[in-house]
Protein backbone atom coordinates (compact mmCIF):
# COMPACT_ATOMS: atom_id res chain seq x y z
CA UNK A 1 0.00 0.00 0.00
CA UNK A 2 2.76 2.40 0.56
CA UNK A 3 3.03 2.39 -3.30
CA UNK A 4 -0.03 5.00 -3.23
CA UNK A 5 -1.05 6.18 0.07
CA UNK A 6 1.47 8.24 2.22
CA UNK A 7 -0.92 8.02 5.63
CA UNK A 8 -1.06 10.14 8.97
CA UNK A 9 -3.15 9.14 12.02
CA UNK A 10 -2.53 11.54 15.16
CA UNK A 11 0.70 12.63 13.63
CA UNK A 12 2.43 13.18 10.41
CA UNK A 13 5.61 11.95 8.79
CA UNK A 14 7.62 13.06 5.79
CA UNK A 15 9.71 16.47 5.32
CA UNK A 16 7.53 18.77 6.68
CA UNK A 17 6.14 17.29 10.06
CA UNK A 18 3.03 19.64 11.76
CA UNK A 19 4.20 19.53 14.73
CA UNK A 20 7.53 21.35 13.79
CA UNK A 21 6.41 25.00 13.50
CA UNK A 22 6.15 25.96 9.93
CA UNK A 23 7.64 29.54 9.42
CA UNK A 24 5.64 32.61 8.84
CA UNK A 25 6.71 32.87 5.15
CA UNK A 26 6.48 29.15 4.45
CA UNK A 27 2.75 30.00 5.23
CA UNK A 28 2.13 32.92 3.54
CA UNK A 29 3.35 31.46 0.75
CA UNK A 30 1.28 28.10 1.07
CA UNK A 31 -2.17 30.27 1.48
CA UNK A 32 -1.34 32.18 -1.46
CA UNK A 33 -0.78 29.39 -3.17
CA UNK A 34 -4.09 27.90 -2.00
CA UNK A 35 -6.38 30.61 -2.77
CA UNK A 36 -4.99 31.83 -5.95
CA UNK A 37 -2.68 29.35 -7.61
CA UNK A 38 -4.87 26.26 -6.78
CA UNK A 39 -7.96 28.67 -7.66
CA UNK A 40 -9.05 28.05 -3.61
CA UNK A 41 -10.93 31.49 -3.92
CA UNK A 42 -13.73 29.70 -6.52
CA UNK A 43 -14.10 26.86 -3.38
CA UNK A 44 -15.24 29.66 -0.85
CA UNK A 45 -18.15 30.15 -3.29
CA UNK A 46 -18.54 26.17 -4.41
CA UNK A 47 -17.10 23.32 -2.41
CA UNK A 48 -19.03 20.60 -4.92
CA UNK A 49 -19.07 18.97 -1.42
CA UNK A 50 -21.41 16.00 -1.70
CA UNK A 51 -23.03 12.57 0.35
CA UNK A 52 -21.60 9.51 -1.34
CA UNK A 53 -23.69 7.46 1.00
CA UNK A 54 -24.38 7.00 5.20
CA UNK A 55 -20.60 7.32 5.77
CA UNK A 56 -18.59 8.71 3.06
CA UNK A 57 -18.46 12.47 1.52
CA UNK A 58 -16.60 13.79 -1.55
CA UNK A 59 -15.89 17.54 -1.85
CA UNK A 60 -12.76 19.80 -3.71
CA UNK A 61 -10.00 20.99 -1.90
CA UNK A 62 -10.83 21.99 1.79
CA UNK A 63 -8.42 24.47 3.38
CA UNK A 64 -7.47 24.22 6.92
CA UNK A 65 -10.90 26.10 8.25
CA UNK A 66 -13.14 23.74 6.26
CA UNK A 67 -11.11 20.78 7.73
CA UNK A 68 -12.31 22.01 11.01
CA UNK A 69 -15.76 21.80 9.96
CA UNK A 70 -15.59 18.59 8.78
CA UNK A 71 -14.43 17.44 12.75
CA UNK A 72 -17.44 19.04 13.50
CA UNK A 73 -19.94 17.67 11.33
CA UNK A 74 -18.42 13.62 12.53
CA UNK A 75 -15.74 13.02 9.80
CA UNK A 76 -13.09 11.02 10.84
CA UNK A 77 -11.10 10.60 8.08
CA UNK A 78 -9.51 12.55 5.14
CA UNK A 79 -8.16 10.96 1.81
CA UNK A 80 -6.56 13.35 -0.71
CA UNK A 81 -6.40 11.72 -3.64
CA UNK A 82 -3.86 14.30 -4.91
CA UNK A 83 -0.65 12.62 -4.10
CA UNK A 84 0.95 12.23 -7.86
CA UNK A 85 0.84 15.94 -7.92
CA UNK A 86 3.25 18.65 -6.30
CA UNK A 87 1.25 20.19 -3.14
CA UNK A 88 2.57 23.46 -1.88
CA UNK A 89 -0.44 23.90 0.79
CA UNK A 90 -0.20 20.30 1.77
CA UNK A 91 1.72 21.13 4.78
CA UNK A 92 -1.16 23.31 5.86
CA UNK A 93 -3.42 20.41 5.48
CA UNK A 94 -1.40 18.02 7.84
CA UNK A 95 -1.33 20.66 10.16
CA UNK A 96 -4.94 20.98 10.09
CA UNK A 97 -5.55 17.05 10.26
CA UNK A 98 -3.25 16.84 13.31
CA UNK A 99 -4.91 19.53 15.27
CA UNK A 100 -8.14 17.95 14.85
CA UNK A 101 -7.35 14.37 15.28
CA UNK A 102 -8.58 13.52 11.64
CA UNK A 103 -6.40 10.38 9.69
CA UNK A 104 -5.13 11.74 6.86
CA UNK A 105 -4.15 9.55 3.72
CA UNK A 106 -2.18 10.71 1.09
CA UNK A 107 -3.44 8.86 -2.76
CA UNK A 108 -1.10 8.66 -5.60
CA UNK A 109 -3.89 8.62 -8.53
CA UNK A 110 -4.11 10.64 -11.75
CA UNK A 111 -7.11 12.33 -13.20
CA UNK A 112 -5.93 11.40 -17.04
CA UNK A 113 -4.54 8.10 -16.49
CA UNK A 114 -6.05 4.86 -15.87
CA UNK A 115 -4.85 3.11 -12.83
CA UNK A 116 -1.85 0.16 -12.52
CA UNK A 117 -3.71 -2.84 -11.38
CA UNK A 118 -1.59 -2.64 -8.29
CA UNK A 119 -2.87 0.91 -7.60
CA UNK A 120 -6.64 -0.50 -7.94
CA UNK A 121 -5.95 -2.93 -5.26
CA UNK A 122 -3.88 -0.82 -2.74
CA UNK A 123 -6.75 2.07 -3.26
CA UNK A 124 -9.71 -0.89 -2.00
CA UNK A 125 -7.39 -2.10 0.84
CA UNK A 126 -7.39 1.08 2.10
CA UNK A 127 -10.71 1.49 1.85
CA UNK A 128 -11.09 -1.45 3.74
CA UNK A 129 -8.86 -0.80 6.48
CA UNK A 130 -9.55 3.00 7.10
CA UNK A 131 -12.07 4.70 9.66
CA UNK A 132 -15.43 6.09 8.89
CA UNK A 133 -16.80 8.76 8.42
CA UNK A 134 -14.82 9.83 5.53
CA UNK A 135 -14.23 12.69 3.42
CA UNK A 136 -12.59 12.46 -0.23
CA UNK A 137 -11.21 15.16 -2.08
CA UNK A 138 -8.94 15.78 -4.81
CA UNK A 139 -8.63 19.73 -6.37
CA UNK A 140 -11.98 20.48 -7.80
CA UNK A 141 -14.30 17.44 -6.47
CA UNK A 142 -14.85 16.37 -9.99
CA UNK A 143 -12.81 13.37 -11.44
CA UNK A 144 -10.44 11.40 -9.37
CA UNK A 145 -12.74 12.05 -5.78
CA UNK A 146 -15.72 10.86 -7.59
CA UNK A 147 -13.44 7.78 -9.29
CA UNK A 148 -12.79 6.95 -5.65
CA UNK A 149 -15.87 7.34 -4.28
CA UNK A 150 -17.19 4.75 -7.27
CA UNK A 151 -14.73 2.44 -5.98
CA UNK A 152 -15.69 2.64 -2.12
CA UNK A 153 -19.38 1.78 -3.64
CA UNK A 154 -18.41 -1.12 -5.41
CA UNK A 155 -16.41 -2.45 -2.97
CA UNK A 156 -17.57 -1.74 0.23
CA UNK A 157 -21.60 -1.14 -0.47
CA UNK A 158 -21.79 -3.85 -2.94
CA UNK A 159 -23.42 -1.52 -4.93
CA UNK A 160 -24.11 -1.66 -8.84
CA UNK A 161 -21.87 -0.47 -11.35
CA UNK A 162 -24.75 1.81 -12.80
CA UNK A 163 -24.86 2.81 -9.40
CA UNK A 164 -21.18 3.85 -8.87
CA UNK A 165 -21.11 5.40 -12.47
CA UNK A 166 -23.11 8.41 -11.31
CA UNK A 167 -19.98 9.10 -9.24
CA UNK A 168 -18.74 10.51 -12.82
CA UNK A 169 -20.81 12.79 -13.98
CA UNK A 170 -22.02 16.20 -14.61
CA UNK A 171 -23.79 16.85 -11.75
CA UNK A 172 -20.19 16.95 -10.23
CA UNK A 173 -18.21 18.81 -13.44
CA UNK A 174 -16.92 15.64 -14.75
CA UNK A 175 -16.68 15.49 -18.72
CA UNK A 176 -16.89 12.00 -19.67
CA UNK A 177 -15.07 12.39 -22.88
CA UNK A 178 -12.55 14.91 -21.51
CA UNK A 179 -9.20 12.72 -21.17
CA UNK A 180 -10.76 12.48 -17.42
CA UNK A 181 -13.05 10.40 -18.84
CA UNK A 182 -10.56 7.58 -18.81
CA UNK A 183 -11.93 6.79 -15.22
CA UNK A 184 -14.99 6.50 -16.04
CA UNK A 185 -14.26 4.30 -18.55
CA UNK A 186 -12.25 1.87 -16.18
CA UNK A 187 -15.65 1.42 -13.95
CA UNK A 188 -17.94 0.81 -17.61
CA UNK A 189 -15.32 -1.98 -18.09
CA UNK A 190 -16.40 -3.57 -14.86
CA UNK A 191 -19.48 -3.16 -15.77
CA UNK A 192 -18.89 -4.74 -18.72
CA UNK A 193 -16.63 -7.20 -18.55
CA UNK A 194 -16.70 -7.86 -14.88
CA UNK A 195 -20.22 -7.71 -13.27
CA UNK A 196 -21.96 -8.91 -16.50
CA UNK A 197 -20.32 -12.41 -15.42
CA UNK A 198 -20.80 -12.10 -11.78
CA UNK A 199 -17.13 -10.98 -10.19
CA UNK A 200 -17.19 -8.43 -7.54
CA UNK A 201 -14.87 -5.28 -8.38
CA UNK A 202 -11.81 -6.70 -6.66
CA UNK A 203 -11.83 -10.24 -8.58
CA UNK A 204 -12.12 -8.74 -11.37
CA UNK A 205 -9.05 -6.34 -10.91
CA UNK A 206 -7.12 -9.40 -10.09
CA UNK A 207 -8.01 -11.12 -13.01
CA UNK A 208 -9.48 -9.59 -15.49
CA UNK A 209 -8.46 -5.96 -15.36
CA UNK A 210 -6.70 -4.87 -18.92
CA UNK A 211 -4.97 -1.54 -18.35
CA UNK A 212 -4.02 -1.45 -21.81
CA UNK A 213 -7.17 -2.64 -23.03
CA UNK A 214 -8.87 0.32 -21.03
CA UNK A 215 -6.49 2.83 -22.45
CA UNK A 216 -7.50 1.36 -26.21
CA UNK A 217 -11.15 1.33 -26.04
CA UNK A 218 -11.04 5.16 -24.43
CA UNK A 219 -11.10 8.43 -26.99
CA UNK A 220 -10.95 11.81 -25.82
CA UNK A 221 -12.73 14.83 -27.58
CA UNK A 222 -10.64 17.23 -28.43
CA UNK A 223 -13.82 20.24 -26.99
CA UNK A 224 -14.14 18.63 -23.63
CA UNK A 225 -10.16 18.22 -23.21
CA UNK A 226 -9.67 21.83 -23.78
CA UNK A 227 -12.71 22.57 -21.57
CA UNK A 228 -11.40 20.57 -18.69
CA UNK A 229 -7.78 21.31 -19.30
CA UNK A 230 -7.43 25.32 -20.09
CA UNK A 231 -10.11 26.56 -19.12
CA UNK A 232 -11.24 24.77 -15.93
CA UNK A 233 -7.46 23.93 -15.17
CA UNK A 234 -8.27 20.80 -14.03
CA UNK A 235 -5.38 18.80 -12.32
CA UNK A 236 -5.05 15.25 -13.50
Amino acid sequence: MDELVNRTSGFCRGPLLPHLKITPLVRARAWLDLMLADHGVLRLVYMNRHRVSDRVWRSAQPTPHGLAREKRRGIRTILCVRGSFPFRPWPLEQEACHRHGLDLYKVHLRGREAPEQHELLALTDLLASAEYPMLIHCKSGADRSGFVAAVYLLTMEGRSAEEALRQLSLRYGHLRTSRAGILREVITTYRDEGEARGLGFVDWVKTGYNRDAVIASFKARPFATALADQILRREG
